[in-house]
């Protein structure tokens, strides 16, 4: 059977469960579960039943037992544990559903746990193990929106869907966050993880795997889709996969509700490999701005010494932390002064504008220094033709000042789902006009990170570094061979290169070792340029404040370890090498552009000591290995 054939196979449902099962279809596959519709024999009712899958080699996969729970390890049954769990703590959410009946239907039920008593009685230890769910429905709501958006509908019915389905999110919000009982946050909340009914219309919340209890609370963190989190964890992947939340409970759903809302407000055509249609744009905008924000050398210095300051943790773990607590300040810097703007607006069409600019748009102008790239190239920014009616509709009613709320940057001012519910823009009876009126819009600037100024400062320099050389050698030998004065235009050159040269250090270097190195470099450079113009100066006492300049600048750059060494305080190894590490990396980038400031340097001590020891011949004078050739007259 080839790999197709071993697909195919796989895809049908498993020949143990027809007994209780007929009529089964395939929903959906994911790497862990295969989910099939089917109706249950004993009652006719309609369910999901999930059915735990392993992927045994690279084109083969089989269906989980308990045979395999305790024979493939402990990876394996952590997957299935939690698999259980979720279907528990389902079953414990729905112990509420006497308080709000109505509200229950807005989140899935798990029917039946046929996980647990097989892998604890293993009566059937080849019976596949699977979870029967309440049946919600086909598509998720991404997929339904985007279907919807292709069906080139007015904007009067996508403002009327739009309402209808987060007014059902957050009635299912309210069931899990405000419980008399136990309190629950979804925890990954987005249009993936919700389903859309076709037959009744309803949305209901889907997939909680993911899910926290009141009950037990701290030092919880699990999975949560990165662009669907609030600004008090964690946005950037590599530096936290899991995440926890703050107080009060309903806060972290709530902001992920809102961002939902926000990607579904725009028309879902982002990008090739973007296959999201609700992608919230302001967050991936966000987090290219946060990492734009990080390109700084001052703020890893600060990080560095953050991390030293954790002696009990080993220096990368340190390091993560103090960084990843960085980029979250970073990111409520950014949405902060996102929100005044919008706040701050008095006039309709300026309030529209940085709305639209807000949540339509996908890219900067100027390109942003990232240390891990986006997974996708997104297209140039508009807005969705609903969009605009959507936006004027949220302003008459004021919801656009409880968005503002859902998405404040402090947890505690984020309202509670029912209190969302009581909005005016619920109102079935508010009637809106057909279209909106749009206005122009523009996107913010990423500001050009210190990253990048260093990286176009270090090729400028290198690129001087290398014509101060060939100067060097040109003026060299046009003054000592052919008696041209080339010291006349060489040695300016030289003066301000050596004058660049601490310049290039500015974002690296502390003030106080920038400020000493600056010292140390101007008076050799002033006098390079002054050279030309006062040349007997030269002669004079005078320079002696130049000559112990370019002493201690000669031996700035002919040992740069000890300079750093001397400067940092930083230790050496066996070998006198200065351990650089990821704590002192300010000072490594120093020593890389001492290399390269190097050339222009020495090239201006070389300039002075041509100039000091030449013994400056005026024009006409005849050097000793001339011959002399006397001209004698001859007679008519």
């Amino acid at each position: 059977m080839d790999s197709f054939d071993t697909f195919r196979a796989l895809a049908n449902f498993p020949p143990a469960l027809k007994p209780e099962f007929h009529n089964p279809k395939e929903l959906g596959a994911g790497g862990f579960a295969v989910t099939f519709l089917a109706n249950r024999t004993s009652t006719g009712e309609m369910v999901a039943v999930k059915v735990l899958q392993l992927q045994t080699t690279p084109t083969t996969k089989e269906w989980l037992t308990p045979r395999m729970y305790y024979n493939g390890g402990p990876v394996l049954k952590a997957h299935i544990d939690q698999s259980r769990e979720e279907c528990q703590r389902t079953q414990a959410i729905h112990k509420a559903d006497k308080e709000d009946p109505e509200a229950s239907k807005h989140v899935m039920q798990c029917l039946n746990d046929a996980i647990t008593p097989g892998i604890m009685n293993q009566t059937l230890p080849d019976l596949p193990l699977h979870l029967v769910l309440s049946f919600a429905g086909t598509d998720d709501v991404d997929k339904w929106w985007d279907n919807k958006l292709k069906s080139s509908l007015s904007s009067k019915q996508y403002v009327q869907l739009l309402k209808s389905a987060f007014q059902d999110i957050f009635t299912g919000l309210k069931f899990l966050a405000e419980s008399k009982g136990t309190q629950w946050i979804h925890h990954d909340l987005k249009p993936q993880n919700m389903v859309m009914n076709e037959e009744t219309q309803k949305v209901v919340i889907v997939d909680l795997g993911a899910l926290i209890s009141s009950q037990d609370p701290l030092g919880t963190e699990t999975a949560a889709t990165w662009l669907f989190r609030p600004p008090e964890v964690e946005h950037i992947v590599y530096l936290a996969n899991s995440v926890g939340f703050e107080a009060p409970l309903w806060s972290f759903d709530v902001h992920s509700a809102a961002l939902s809302l926000l990607g579904m407000s725009t028309d879902g055509n982002h990008g090739p490999l973007l296959q999201m249609a609700a992608v919230p744009l302001f967050s991936w905008m966000m987090v290219e701005g946060v990492q734009n924000s990080l390109a700084s050398f001052r703020l890893w210095k600060q990080v560095g010494s953050c991390a030293s300051a954790k002696p009990d943790e080993p220096l990368p773990q340190a390091f993560a932390k103090c960084l990843s607590a960085a980029s979250i300040e970073k990111y409520k810097q950014l949405l902060g002064s996102r929100l005044e703007e919008i706040s701050a607006q008095k006039s309709l069409d300026a309030r529209k504008a940085a709305w639209a600019s807000f949540v339509s748009c996908r890219k900067s102008n100027t390109q942003p220094s990232s240390l891990v790239k986006q997974p996708a190239q997104l297209f140039n920014s508009h807005a969705a033709p609903f969009f605009w009616l959507l936006l004027d509709d949220w302003i008459n009613t004021g919801f656009d000042q409880v968005l503002l709320k859902m998405l404040s940057t402090k947890p505690e001012e984020r309202p509670k789902p029912s209190e969302i519910l009581e909005a005016t823009w619920f109102k079935k009876e508010i009637e809106i006009p057909e279209e909106g009126n749009r206005v122009e819009f523009t996107c913010p600037d990423y500001p050009i990170s210190e990253l990048r100024v260093m990286f176009y400062t270090w090729c400028a320099t290198l690129g001087l570094s290398l014509l101060t050389f060939c100067i060097c050698i040109g003026g060299a030998c046009c003054t000592l061979i052919k008696d041209v004065p080339a010291w006349k235009w060489s040695m300016p050159w030289g003066g301000l290169m050596v004058i660049a040269a601490p310049i290039s250090e500015f974002y690296v270097l502390d003030p106080i070792p920038a400020y000493v190195f600056l010292l140390l470099m101007f008076p050799l450079g002033l006098i390079l340029l002054m050279a030309p113009c006062e040349i007997k100066a030269l002669k004079e006492r005078k320079l002696l404040l130049v000559q112990i300049s370019a002493a201690i600048c000669a031996m700035l750059l002919a040992a740069h370890q000890w300079a750093i060494a001397f400067m940092a305080g930083y230790p050496k190894d066996a070998a006198g090498q200065v351990l650089i590490g990821l704590v002192n990396l300010p000072w490594a980038v120093f020593q890389a552009f001492l290399t390269i400031s190097g050339l222009p340097c020495f090239y201006g001590l070389g300039c002075l000591v041509i100039a000091m020891l030449s013994s400056w011949m005026p024009a006409g004078t005849q050097t000793a290995s001339e011959p002399v050739v006397e001209l004698q007259s001859v007679p008519a």
